[in-house]
């Protein structure tokens, strides 16, 4: 069985995913009180009902209703890192996620209802296509791994030739397989495309697919059950691997432009945090997974190389370039009806000092 060998990062699906959602709650009494749970005492002076409030978003929600933050943001929401900063300029935060994934987090942007979402790029690159006025300032993880899983049966990403595949058409795994697919000289029309979500594992399993294109959290799954094997990761390239982005209102962030400051740094803090804590990463992933997937497979997962450096919030070249291929794939396949320059909807005002 070949192991899923990819960069050190973080990839959360909506699929089983858990995350602690974490806000600032305010003390209302004059009188000090003690929280019975942690014997912390609280008195007035720590209330935060002055505190301004940003709304921040990701792409679902759990069985508990708990909101669910992709890529390092998931870390740094656990951590209680974008509470303590947000709250040292003035701000409480408040979380929402979307059963619909990007497609509601979309929607509450658009409504006023959100000021910050951290989510997928192409959900990112299709508000901005849609003329809305928002900027990219913050990278959660640049490199999520995508890759292919196929039977035994089939050897190499050639032998996909003729077999039925299930991806989820208009996302970043359809784009990666388009890819893959082409670098080894095949395309889209030689394999039958079975456009599915949360019921590929069932199909796969069944025998009604020979391969699934998708994030490893759904091979982790099959391979307990020794279904298969992997044949095509995305390794560590900066283009087909998929984002997860951190954009903001543009009439929000000039308003309030320290809120850029800090979520930017709580995600630095996310960073070396993971960097002191390699155990503990792991450890804490597979807790937020709700048992769903091992400390083995985070461990796996982050084999590609040493360091977390997909974590760095900071806009770099590299990731512009990302956002823009996959702008001009999804303008290619229609996804989109208007060009995008993405250079047009960054924010790199904050960097590294």
């Amino acid at each position: 069985m070949r192991k899923w060998k990819t960069a050190k990062r973080i990839f959360t699906m909506s699929v089983l995913a858990a995350v602690l959602g974490l806000s600032t709650v305010g003390c209302s009494s004059n009188e000090e009180s003690k929280n019975a749970e942690t014997g912390k005492n609280t008195s007035v002076e720590d209330t935060t009902e002055d505190l301004k409030v940003v709304r921040i978003s990701g792409p679902g929600v759990d069985s508990n209703g708990t909101v669910t933050l992709p890529g390092a943001a998931q870390l740094a929401q656990n951590q209680g890192f974008f509470e303590e900063e947000l709250e040292a300029v003035g701000y409480k935060v408040e979380y929402s996620g979307f059963q619909n994934g990007g497609v509601g987090v979309n929607e509450a942007l658009a409504s006023g209802e959100t000021d910050i979402a951290v989510y997928g790029d192409f959900p990112a690159v299709t508000y901005i296509s849609n003329g809305n006025d928002a900027k990219i300032f913050a990278i959660s993880t640049s490199k999520n791994q995508l890759g292919i899983y196929a039977n035994n049966d089939i050897q190499s990403v050639k032998d996909l030739k003729g077999k039925k595949v299930g991806t989820m058409i208009g996302t970043n795994a359809y784009y990666y397989l388009e890819k893959e697919l082409e670098e080894n000289g095949l395309s889209l029309e030689d394999v039958e495309i079975v456009n599915a979500a949360t019921d590929v594992i069932s199909l796969f399993s069944s025998g009604e697919i020979d391969a699934i294109c998708n994030g490893p959290q759904l091979y982790w799954l099959l391979d307990a059950q020794k279904a298969g094997h992997v044949i095509s990761i995305s390794g560590d390239s900066d283009i087909l691997s998929t984002s997860h982005v951190v954009l903001g209102r543009t009439q929000f962030l000039e308003e309030n432009p320290e809120v850029i400051g800090a979520i930017v740094k709580a995600l630095e803090r996310t960073k070396e945090w993971a960097e002191a804590n390699e155990d503990a990463v792991y450890e804490t992933l597979a807790n937020l997974s709700g048992g769903n997937y091992s400390v083995d497979n985070y461990k796996d997962y982050y084999s590609f190389e040493d360091g977390f450096a997909d974590m760095t919030p900071y806009i770099q070249d590299k990731d512009i370039e990302h956002l823009q291929t996959i702008a001009d794939f999804m303008l290619k396949n229609q996804y989109i009806k208007s060009e995008v320059d993405v250079s047009k909807s960054i924010d790199d005002s904050i960097q590294a000092q």
